[in-house]
């Protein structure tokens, strides 16, 4: 009874999507916040059971937007297909089979795992078993245009590094954040054999230790190239734990540093002389995997110009969440609406747009549906490695993810935006939507690079991702601001289709990315870098 509830959904989710359809684009904004709630009903919906990778849910979403975008005109982009497939590897943690101790000179720490430690091995390696000398390296950082080199005056090869989570808060916020998102391939780079992190108080006020110990042994992704190299680079590291506050106090003052000294020192930007912490780490983690497949869902909407349709603007939603798994509450599905069933439903009513408007911008439309982003931004990085189209042809990227709808937002982060050419673009979109465009608020959050647009920044395309300000606080009863959204419901069952939902700011939302994107397609320049973005100097 309950699937028969759920299949009812999914027609009359596609019958409201189809019905009272009109050539005028601005048509009432009750109709396109019905149209965006229908789509929600069944993304969020229990059937689909957080859409996890691999898993029926997140196969009957690829469907339904495979649907959405038939129904829409779109044609298929992938040898003929909607389904890019993309093959992934999932990774099982063995917790009955790990070992952790750091022997330091006044004796073997008291290490309890999940009490003040966690070990995750690598992708690498299904045995990992490493031990070695403890090496600190700062924040394990390499930002050469900024001047900064955690490594420069030391030897890690072979060694298990010990680093702070982040970056020096003086770091500017988007280059920062690709200097963070990057050490892993440094430390590879570098021959490290393990890495220890340290949590740091804005770390534990963001995202506590305990939390992190509560839920951070769900099941990892990643997906191979052909020659079995994860991600496109090889990895050196064959673990990584992380200690919490009272464990990184310890270890550095058995070595003669003061934990809040080192890091504000680092933090200021000085140089901190780095090597050996007189101390010894061992190592040890098993995990099992699993061969799967997920489809990115692709298609195109071929623009109308003899010449420039040739070139795309590329709009991108990670269909994929969480999965179910097991709490302390009677609920354990995680259902994602907020993250990302909102986001995929912008992109269908982007598409439902421009085929309702009878119009065909100059240039083509990539909407690419991606799996796999709460595993790594995979989806993503595999269709940027694997392009269904020639990478130098797409202009742009406009990514749509997690816009937290359940507040009368008035205020939009852009973010990348200053990069490029895509600001002007932008700003009017917004405007006319009823949005405020604001500086990112919180650049601690790194949010540049925690998206899938990401992946397409690195292979050297500009992109914008939008998104409420996160900063945003409740000021009416009923509501939930972004902020108490991100800190009670981020990744937890309760974002779900109990959240006061504000659809008519959604509508409001499918807006500003239309219009920024027709006007990107319609550009008679198509974007480029800004002269002094760092963000132009990269191809991954």
């Amino acid at each position: 009874m309950k699937f028969n509830n759920h299949i009812a959904l999914f027609s009359s989710a596609i019958l409201l999507s189809a019905c009272a359809s009109t050539t005028d684009v601005s048509r009432a904004s009750d109709d396109n916040a019905l149209r965006f709630e229908a789509h929600m009903n069944f993304l969020a919906s229990d059937l689909l059971e957080g859409r996890q990778p691999g898993q029926p849910g997140h196969e009957i979403a690829s469907s339904y937007i495979a649907t959405q975008f038939e129904m829409y005109g779109v044609q298929p982009a992938s040898d003929g297909s909607y389904y890019q497939q993309v093959q992934l590897e999932t990774m099982s943690y063995v917790m009955d089979d790990r070992e952790f101790t750091i022997s330091t000179v006044n004796g073997d720490m008291a290490i309890t795992l999940e009490e003040n430690a966690m070990l995750y091995p690598s992708s690498r390696y299904p045995q990992a078993d490493v031990e070695a000398d403890l090496v600190f390296a700062g924040f394990g950082i390499s930002a050469p245009s900024l001047g900064y080199d955690d490594f420069s005056d030391i030897d890690v090869e072979g060694k298990i590094i010990v680093v702070f989570t982040g970056k020096p808060n003086w770091f500017p916020s988007a280059e920062g954040s690709h200097f963070r998102s990057m050490r892993g391939q440094e430390w590879a780079k570098r021959g490290v054999a393990g890495v220890i992190v340290m949590q740091t108080p804005e770390a534990e006020e963001r995202y506590s230790f305990e939390r992190a110990a509560k839920h951070g042994y769900r099941d990892s992704m990643f997906w191979r190239d052909p020659d079995g190299r994860v991600l496109g680079y090889d990895s050196s590291v064959q673990a990584t734990a992380s200690i919490n506050i009272d464990a990184s106090r310890e270890l550095l003052a058995a070595a003669g540093f003061d934990y809040d000294e080192l890091l504000a020192t680092l933090d200021s930007g000085q140089p901190v002389s780095g090597g050996v912490l007189n101390a010894r780490a061992k190592m040890r983690a098993s995990s099992t995997f699993e061969t799967i497949t997920s489809p990115n869902v692709v298609g195109i909407i071929e623009g109308s110009d003899p010449e420039l349709k040739n070139e795309f603007i590329l709009l991108t939603a990670h269909s994929d969440h969480v999965g179910r798994h097991e709490n302390d509450s009677d609920d354990q599905i995680y259902n994602g609406a907020m993250d990302n069933a909102s986001g995929v439903t912008t992109l269908i009513e982007v598409a439902r747009l421009f085929h309702e408007s009878g119009e065909r911008p100059r240039r083509s439309i990539l909407l690419a549906a991606v799996t796999a982003e709460e595993k790594g931004l995979l989806g993503s990085a595999y269709l940027a490695n694997n392009p269904v189209v020639p990478s130098e042809q797409i202009v742009a990227n406009v990514n749509l993810d997690m816009p937290v709808l359940t507040f009368n937002a008035t205020e939009l982060v852009a973010f990348g935006a200053e990069h490029s050419s895509i600001k002007p673009y932008v700003e009017p979109a917004a405007s006319d939507a009823g949005f405020t465009l604001i500086d990112d608020p919180v650049p601690h959050m790194n949010l540049f690079v925690r998206s899938d647009h990401y992946s397409f920044v690195k292979r050297g395309i500009p992109a914008v991702f939008l998104t409420m300000n996160p900063t945003t606080t409740a000021t009416e009863e009923g509501e939930i601001g972004m902020s108490e959204f991100l800190q009670e419901h981020y990744h937890q069952p309760t974002d779900d289709l109990n959240l006061p939902i504000d659809y008519q700011v959604a509508a409001r939302f499918v807006q500003a990315n239309y219009d920024i994107t027709k006007a990107l397609a319609n550009a008679d320049e198509r974007v480029e870098w800004n002269e002094d973005s760092f963000f132009g100097t990269l191809r991954d």
